[in-house]
């Protein structure tokens, strides 16, 4: 009975396996991904049982014909030990990682849009461009300043972000410094289409309001723009700032906030974060992060980094070159 079934299955196109697709205009037609010539898990995919529970030996999903072919294990529901079952994070259990999905051979994962693009520790996003609705994202930001001849500070910020609709998300932040609240932030990010499936871009705007003897507060516009190859991926964000606080140096700023990211493994990935932020006069502050983040479980990561800020208008220059160590814990 499964042979007649499987020989049926092999002569009817079946649609929802990637069937293949035709170019008219040039008359050029793909290879057939269904043919002799297809990748192994595919023909493996073809030849599993429609029965679940048929030739599905750890029940994870995923045949045990795809499995042996693509190399996560057929005896075990969670090849790679992340805590997540091979269907889980291979979607349309076909054995290929295709985008969106994470790799059931590698542990760790990524939670959030696609293609993956880290954010970067310090300045970073409203969830990941391309978040989906009702994700949520709580986490906190710490950064440890060490001033040459001044006491050190800690400046740290607890918030929220939460995807309202798919590619729309809102932030509220609470930055303190030290004990002491300094401000109300909110924010709003907007995924914008994309023309490729490994490029990703969108619209960030925030408004702070500052508390206590500074008064006033900023508002900040910023095109984000991502992108993605193999193991690396590049992230900037630029626009400008507007601030009507007494201590600001400066009414206008325009901000440039790039970063470099590479995926040592499917856990781990190292980065280099920068932000500049200038105004017309010449004067400029700066602060470079190299970084490292990790992913603990499922939805608990963490970033650690370290590195120097420089502020051009410090009246002392030995106070333009500032030490400081970050860290934030996200749980999505």
């Amino acid at each position: 009975m499964k042979a007649a079934l499987r020989q049926t299955l092999a002569a009817v196109p079946v649609l929802c396996l990637l069937s293949p697709r035709l170019t008219f205009a040039n008359t050029q037609i793909e290879p057939d991904l269904h043919g002799p010539d297809a990748p192994a898990s595919l023909q493996a995919l073809r030849a599993c049982s429609t029965d679940p529970l048929d030739g599905d030996f750890d029940q994870d999903g995923i045949c045990d014909e795809v499995e042996q072919s693509s190399g996560t294990r057929a005896n075990k529901p969670d090849s790679d030990g992340d805590g997540v079952t091979d269907g889980e994070e291979d979607k349309d259990k076909d054995g290929v990682v295709d985008t969106g999905e994470s790799d059931p051979r590698s542990p760790g994962l990524f939670p959030g849009g696609a293609p993956h693009i880290p954010e970067p520790l310090v300045f970073d996003l409203v969830r990941a461009l391309g978040a989906k609705k009702s994700e949520v994202e709580v986490n906190t930001l710490a950064v440890a300043l060490f001033p040459p001849g001044e006491a050190p500070s800690l400046h740290w910020a607890p918030e929220i972000e939460w995807a309202i609709l798919d590619g729309l998300a809102v932030e509220l932040e609470l930055p303190l410094m030290n004990r002491e609240l300094h401000a109300i932030k909110g924010a709003v990010q907007y995924t914008l289409p994309s023309p490729a499936a490994s490029f990703a871009h969108g619209l960030q705007s925030m408004g702070e309001i500052y508390l206590g003897h500074e008064g006033g507060g900023a508002t900040a516009l910023l095109y984000i723009a991502g992108g993605r190859s193999g193991a690396w991926s590049v992230l900037s964000l630029t626009g400008g700032r507007v601030s009507t606080a007494e201590s600001s140096p400066a009414p206008l700023e325009l901000l440039l906030n790039p970063s470099l990211f590479y995926d040592v493994r499917e856990s781990l990935t190292v980065g280099l974060e920068t932000n500049l932020a200038s105004d017309f006069s010449g004067l400029f502050e700066l602060r470079v992060v190299p970084q490292l983040h990790y992913q603990l479980t499922e939805r608990v990561r963490v970033q650690l980094g370290g590195g120097f800020g420089v502020d051009s208008a410090a009246e002392r220059s030995s106070a333009r070159l500032t030490p400081l160590v970050t860290t934030r814990l996200i749980l999505e």
